[in-house]
């Protein structure tokens, strides 16, 4: 097996045939080159002459282009027809396209691109010299033209120009002559080597096949041998059931088990040759793999996912070492993958585990804490770190009893579980990092492995600040109901049925001395057996409180309650409270003098009132009757003067009798005004449910009518539904908003709004006007009777329609008030007694 491996990689085998091919091919190499130069220099030499005939053709064109344009230029300037202009702008086109092209092909010859450099400024002056023609036939007619033609400029730039084309044209076909000429010698040269190195590469071929037939045979015998050797190792590598691959120095594989197959999903022959990498789901991981086994000699559980052919993946850890050859070179390396499948769905089990009871930690809204037997603590949820203020990193690992304000009970608690396998309610208190204390219960328990062996603790904390928050409250209740017992102003003692005072409070120990412990009847009557009668008792017969007087041993008499009571163990008592009367049974007979008094003084005052009431009710049908007759004798007289004397008057008289029908209209409305007011408080409510929102469109509707000439501008809200008196509400609003329309006569235009909010439960209505406002020192005086804040000659009025809303306001049971600022406008406000409607 060595022995033919040895032969196969001798240094010398194969070689000298090798060395004979390869002479000969050099041979032939050398004249293929030859050939090859004289082939590529002919190209050349087609290439050139291709070359040199554009360029003359190019040249010829752009000559051909000059003469198109000359032609039409002179055409134009002959007839002036415009169909030449178009032959002279081809023209122009033409020579750019010919010259444009020529330049391309001068691009690595010196001389022509120094001719060309010439040739344009040539090239430029004929085409700017035609087009100053064809301007000047234009501008100034033929005549002038013809002049300017016939100087004989254009013809000179044109032979000139031609002179130019024709010496280019002679440097490229002097140029062609001489690289034909080098062409015809380098192809005779070839024809020399072809023949020569064809004769010797027969040689060569000749003597590398009598040594290839030599080595031949040699080399059957090797790779016999070589192949019982590969079998061998072949059977080596299949005897593994993990899949085995050897990797080349380039990272090509080259051998595989069957087992790579099974877990590739591909074939021995599709894996050799192809990059180990390409078969991970992380090539470039592969690759730094094996590259790593190169540079180091081994890789031990280098983790990598294999992609089988299917899209299926298979975790592996590979071990790989490096093998050599008999000279100790490395030429390659062994790879050994084993499968953790298993293994990872072992350990994701584990993380589901450790996540299902993390899980559990963290749905608990309490502290939750697993403590190992040395005290230190190995999970927490997120509970604890915000009771504590520390994060779960900074926790994990330190002692439990560290976040305690008494460490050492924390240490007793913890030990506790571990002794005797739990604890309950468990008090301690926690310290928060920033010095809050949080007080808790602990409940705890241990919790063992699968061979019932104690591995930890699991503690729970409740904190129980509220509870201590409402211990402390209940305590405080206590404290103050016991205070309160203590500072009645009447005694309370609570009565076994054996006669025995449990409890007395002050008032009694003071008026009867310490009573607790003895019996009733010994310290209040001085007797050694209980009364003959007792009402006090009579509670545990009846089970009902009773109620009773009694004068005590001090003279004073008490209103006794007596109730029958229950202890907390369930033992009846008896509560019992004495109330001292004895100041208001000597009130009650003072009262009761007083109310005879009271009672004579009401039915005189009646009397009074009633014939008050009797003369107002004169008063009004005076004013009703009596004071309008005269009124309307004034007013219709004065109008008789005005209407049929008017021009019997003088100016003076005239204006007296204006201001007296004014005044009579002035007065009219003030009694209007006070039989308004007096009526209000004559008249019975008749409350029913009312829509606000119609009498305020009543009331805006007749000050509309009134007001004509007025820009109002009103904003009525929706308004509730209330239990009031409709008539005296709409007279109400009639007052409220006739004011906001007059004293908003300055504005224009006025704003006027009717509104409503809530205030304490109770809907407030108001109307808000922007006139002239009035200033708050004075708000006192607004709803008084013939109390005016304006002078009569700004703003009419009498001063009884406030009055008048105030009165009606009141009898409903309402409050009505008003807010303003002088120039900043003014709101009247208004609640009723009465209770608003859905």
């Amino acid at each position: 097996m060595r022995e033919g491996h040895r032969l196969l990689t001798h240094p010398t085998f194969g070689k000298r045939s090798l060395v004979g091919f390869g002479l000969a091919l050099v041979t032939l190499a050398a004249v293929g080159v030859a050939q090859y130069k004289a082939i590529q220099m002919l190209s050349e030499t087609d290439q050139w002459v291709a070359r040199t005939n554009a360029a003359m053709v190019q040249l010829e064109g752009t000559y051909a282009g000059l003469q198109r344009a000359e032609a039409g230029a002179r055409g134009y300037v002959s007839t002036g027809r415009e169909e030449y202009l178009a032959q002279y702008q081809s023209g122009i086109s033409s020579m750019g396209e010919h010259l444009a092209a020529v330049r391309n092909l001068a691009v690595d010859n010196p001389v022509q691109r120094q001719n060309l450099h010439n040739l344009e400024p040539l090239l430029s002056r004929k085409v700017e010299m035609m087009r100053d023609l064809i301007n000047l036939r234009r501008s100034q007619g033929f005549e002038a033209a013809g002049q300017e033609l016939g100087k004989g400029e254009g013809l000179r730039l044109m032979n000139e120009t031609r002179s130019f084309i024709d010496a280019m044209a002679a440097h490229e076909k002097g140029l062609l002559e001489v690289r034909q000429a080098a062409s015809r010698t380098r192809v005779k040269e070839a024809d020399a080597e072809v023949i020569l190195g064809t004769i010797l590469a027969l040689v060569f071929l000749f003597a590398a096949a009598w040594l290839a037939y030599r080595d031949g045979r040699a080399r059957a015998h090797a790779e016999r041998r070589l192949s019982q050797a590969n079998a061998y190792n072949r059977s080596l590598i299949e005897a593994s059931l993990d899949p085995l691959v050897t990797i080349a120095p380039d990272g090509k594989i080259t051998d595989v088990n069957s087992a790579t197959e099974t877990v590739t999903g591909r074939s021995r022959q599709e894996l050799i040759g192809t990059d180990f990498s390409d078969n991970f789901t992380d090539p470039g991981k592969a690759r730094l793999g094996y590259q790593q086994v190169f540079r180091e000699g081994s890789v031990r559980d280098y983790a990598l996912e294999i992609r089988h052919h299917d899209g299926r993946l298979t975790p592996v850890l590979y071990n790989a070492s490096i093998y050599r050859d008999e000279n100790g070179e490395v030429t390659g390396v062994f790879a050994a993958a084993r499968d953790i499948s298993e293994q990872r769905r072992a350990a994701e089990a584990v993380r589901r585990a450790n996540a299902y009871n993390r899980s559990l930690l963290e749905a608990s809204l309490d502290p939750l804490v697993t403590i190992s037997p040395d005290g230190k603590i190995t999970d927490v949820n997120s509970a604890t770190e915000k009771v504590t203020g520390h994060s779960r990193g900074e926790l994990v690992g330190t002692d439990f009893c560290d976040y305690f304000t008494d460490p050492e009970k924390a240490r007793a608690g913890y030990q506790q579980v571990f002794r005797e396998g739990f604890v309950h309610d468990y008090e301690l208190e926690i310290r928060h990092r920033d010095g809050r204390l949080t007080p808790v219960l602990y409940n705890a328990t241990v919790y063992r492995d699968e061979a019932e062996q104690v591995i930890g603790i699991f503690a729970a904390a409740r904190d129980i600040t509220q509870k201590k928050r409402a211990q402390q409250v209940v305590e405080a209740e206590r404290q103050r109901f016991n205070n309160i017992l203590e500072s009645l102003p009447a005694y309370l003692v609570l009565l076994t049925p054996d006669y025995h005072v449990p409890f007395a409070n002050r008032f009694f120990r003071e008026r009867f001395g310490d009573a607790q412990g003895r019996r009733c009847y010994e310290y209040l009557f001085g007797r050694t057996e209980p009364c003959e009668i007792c009402e006090t008792y009579t509670v545990l017969k009846t089970a009902a409180p009773h109620q009773w007087e009694w004068t005590g041993p001090d003279g004073r008499n008490y209103d006794i309650h007596d109730f029958p009571f229950t202890d907390s163990d369930g033992s009846p008592l008896i509560l019992e409270m004495g109330i001292d009367i004895t100041e208001r049974r000597q009130a009650e007979q003072e009262v009761r003098k007083l109310n005879e008094s009271l009672e004579r003084r009401v039915r005189e005052r009646t009397a009074e009132l009633e014939a008050a009431n009797k003369e107002l009710e004169a008063f009004t049908y005076s004013v009703s009757h009596d004071l309008r007759a005269p009124l309307r004798h004034v007013d219709g007289f004065s109008k008789l003067l005005v209407e049929e004397h008017k021009a019997e008057l003088s100016p003076p008289a005239q204006e007296y009798l204006a201001i007296v029908r004014d005044s009579v209209k002035q007065m009219g409305v003030l009694i209007d005004d006070l039989l308004n007011l007096g009526r209000v408080g004559r008249m019975e409510l008749k409350v029913e449910v009312t829509g606000l929102n119609s009498l305020v469109q009543e009331a805006v509707k007749d000050l509309t009518r009134a007001n004509p000439q007025r820009a109002i501008d009103w904003k009525i809200q929706t308004l509730p539904f209330l239990e009031c008196d409709p008539s005296l509400m709409k007279l109400v609003f009639a007052n409220l908003l006739s004011n906001a329309v007059k004293f908003t006569r300055p504005r224009d235009p006025a704003v006027i709004e009717v509104g409503t909010s809530c205030q304490d439960g109770r809907s407030v209505i108001f109307v808000r006007d922007n006139g002239v406002g009035f200033s708050m020192k004075y708000v006192d005086k607004l709803f008084g009777v013939f109390q005016r804040l304006h002078r009569a000659e700004d703003f009419e009025g009498t001063g009884v329609g406030l009055a008048t809303v105030q009165r009606i306001i009141h009898k409903h049971g309402g409050h009505v008030w008003a807010e303003g600022e002088l120039d900043k406008g003014a709101t009247f406000c208004f609640t009723l007694g009465t209770r608003g409607a859905p």
